[in-house]
């Protein structure tokens, strides 16, 4: 025996990343309490469906079920998008929390009703600092982004939002975008 059994250290909490909190939306059935936000006249002028297929809608694109179609039905001028209220409960905040979030999302480039040919900036809200990705027209795009969790503000299910708010992205009449697998993990 060497007599290291005595000096070993032992934890009493794990080194690594711990899963605290999951959410998912498939839209396989419905449109998962998913809404329209912040759009320029009412909600009503942003239509989603759910369970659509890119493909079969198209001619073109992503060929699977399950997707979120959103389509515009008047010109933005602003912040907008979808978002889901409420996508946690049971959850309270902890030093070190962060978020991952993740999702596919296909943008229609049709006639430049996204601002042009080049890629769209979105907003992606997690009730905390924002992951802002570029997303290329007609093409399928996985978007990951990980933020910390506000430790100063109330985080106990507010909402998740994708959106778009740089003017020259922003979507006009008739823009049609899809999304695809969200996950959102709360992780410390």
């Amino acid at each position: 025996m060497l007599g290291l059994g005595s000096s070993l250290s032992q934890h009493t909490s794990p080194d690594y990343p711990q899963l605290r909190a999951t959410f998912t939306s498939d839209f396989t059935s419905d449109v998962d309490g998913w809404t329209a936000h912040s759009i320029q006249n009412s909600s009503s002028d942003l239509t989603l469906a759910a369970n659509t297929n890119p493909n079969d809608d198209l001619g073109t694109g992503p060929d699977s079920d399950g997707w979120l179609r959103g389509t515009y039905g008047v010109t933005q001028t602003d912040l907008n998008g979808i978002m889901k209220n409420g996508w946690i409960s049971g959850y309270t905040k902890s030093p070190g929390d962060y978020i991952i979030i993740s999702f596919k999302v296909y943008l229609v480039n049709d006639s430049g009703k996204w601002g042009g040919s080049d890629d769209v900036t979105m907003f992606i809200s997690t009730p905390i600092a924002p992951v802002n990705p570029e997303v290329a027209l007609d093409t399928e795009v996985t978007v990951n982004g990980t933020t910390d969790v506000d430790l100063d503000g109330a985080y106990t299910g507010t909402a998740i939002s994708i959106l778009t708010q740089t003017a020259g992205d922003l979507p006009q009449a008739g823009a049609v975008f899809y999304v695809k697998d969200v996950v959102v993990q709360v992780w410390n």
